[in-house]
């Protein structure tokens, strides 16, 4: 079930805690394991010329002491907010809050679990993702979360089973299946990204491909071709490049192998050949696997 949008008019958090649950978690985490290791993390977001924005800095631990030598996960304080968050310039504020946006996640298509099952007034999908904590923590940190993303999918163009998605970041995984079954189309002319599995051994095959992911996704900026695979759990998948001096086997005429930069060629003369002049998305490929959860 798809979690329901914020109500702007719900009272807004402190950003500082806010911001400390989204960015410090993974620290205090360590921090309790590691209670007498010193450890820093810092990062720094710099113009193109040089100029320095924003340097944050983040100790883990601290120098051990008589009274501390025994210390446990237990007995270990760690902060619980950033308290002078609110006094920082709202342009660095912003920055840190995109920052908090930038994981981008799969949207996979679920297929009908019969062939002549109705067409269904959203768009189902595989794993039902969470908006990022950012879009909850205050009223600062949603009005920036709603400019890049918004809850797009759901029943009849409504906000009822929908789901938070980034047109700019997040994907959507479009199985060959899909060509031949009637889809609910609403918000598909948002998505920017969007992935294909390998669509097999004839190049025919390809071009169907490509035609019907030009039509459902018509401003798609890039395109990502997914390699034969074993069969995936329906659970969340993530992606890893392929490079373009890699070797890939085409299956079109042989088992040749090729590098990616050679595929990509190839695909890019299809597109060329059978789709609209301005729909040239750019292309990558890549291998999936399942989210194994620590």
């Amino acid at each position: 079930m798809s979690a329901a949008p914020v109500d702007p008019a719900s009272p807004a958090r402190p950003a500082g805690s806010s911001l400390a649950s989204v960015l410090s978690s993974p620290f205090r985490v360590l921090d309790s394991l590691l209670p007498r290791v010193i450890g820093t993390w810092e990062v720094t977001l710099t113009t193109k010329k040089g100029y320095r924005l924003l340097n944050l800095r983040v100790e883990i631990g601290s120098p051990a002491t008589p009274d501390d030598t025994y210390a446990t996960p237990s007995t270990v304080v760690t902060p619980s907010g950033f308290p002078k968050f609110a006094q920082l310039p709202p342009e660095i504020r912003s920055i840190i809050w995109k920052y908090s946006l930038c994981h981008q996640r799969i949207f996979r298509w679920e297929p009908p679990k019969d062939p002549g099952e109705p067409r269904k007034d959203w768009v189902p999908f595989m794993v039902n993702h969470k908006p990022p904590p950012s879009t909850q923590a205050c009223q600062e940190s949603r009005a920036i979360a709603q400019a890049d993303g918004q809850f797009y999918f759901g029943s009849n163009g409504s906000v009822r089973k929908s789901l938070w998605f980034s047109p700019s970041r997040d994907i959507i995984y479009f199985e060959p299946w899909a060509q031949w079954v009637d889809i609910y189309r609403h918000n598909l002319d948002e998505v920017k990204n969007v992935a294909v599995k390998w669509p097999g051994e004839d190049m025919d095959d390809m071009v169907d491909l490509l035609t019907t992911v030009e039509e459902l996704f018509p401003y798609c900026k890039r395109l990502l071709f997914v390699m034969d695979y074993e069969l995936l759990p329906d659970d969340d998948i993530e992606f890893f490049p392929i490079r373009r001096n890699e070797d890939v086997r085409l299956n079109f005429d042989s088992d040749l192998l090729d590098t990616w930069s050679q595929v990509e060629d190839q695909i890019s003369w299809q597109i060329e050949q059978h789709c609209l002049e301005l729909w040239r998305p750019r292309l990558e490929a890549v291998e999936v696997a399942p989210v194994h959860s620590s």
